[in-house]
């Protein structure tokens, strides 16, 4: 007789687990009952940790972008630090090199081939101290290639001084 009660219960305890949808701590005892029985309780809790495991990774991911940017963002820094260094630098370099010149032209004062050269040579240099200052007015700080341009140029206006300085 038991195992005749039991088949006339099962459908009714299948049915109830397949409108049983919803956490167990909401569900009532034959509603459990059909859950367990029918696998939705494990499928359920399939779908959850799979979920779960997905947030994580996705959770990781995140913090892996996340790492990568304020260690792009520190190296940025610091080669605009750097940049700024070199400017200034520069400016002191500029400052040395206009003193120079301004010397320089003076001792040649008489010398009309002599005026010409101070002339381009004081032009080479209003020039140089333009673009240096718009390097260090640039949003975002002065580019590498900038600087390593403006230095370059310095470079060779030295150069020409120490020619001019023999004229």
């Amino acid at each position: 007789m038991k195992l005749k009660s039991l088949r006339a219960i099962a459908p009714v305890l299948l049915l109830a687990g397949c409108a049983g949808a919803g956490p167990a701590s909401e569900r009532g005892f034959f509603t459990g009952i059909g859950a367990a029985v029918s696998g939705e309780d494990v499928r359920g809790a399939q779908r959850l940790e799979s979920s779960a495991a997905l947030q994580e990774r996705a959770a990781q991911m995140a913090a892996e972008r996340n790492n990568a940017a304020q260690a792009e963002a520190a190296r940025s820094t610091a080669a605009v630090r750097a940049s700024e260094q070199r400017l200034a630098r520069l400016q002191r370099d500029l400052a040395q090199q206009r003193a120079t010149l301004e010397r320089l032209r003076a001792e040649r004062a008489q010398n009309p081939e002599a005026a010409a050269e101070g002339a381009r040579l004081q032009s080479e240099l209003d020039t140089l101290e333009r673009d240096r200052r718009a390097a260090a007015a640039r949003a975002g700080g002065p580019s590498a290639d900038q600087v390593q341009s403006i230095e370059r140029r310095a470079g060779e206006l030295d150069a020409a001084l120490q020619r001019f300085g023999r004229i």
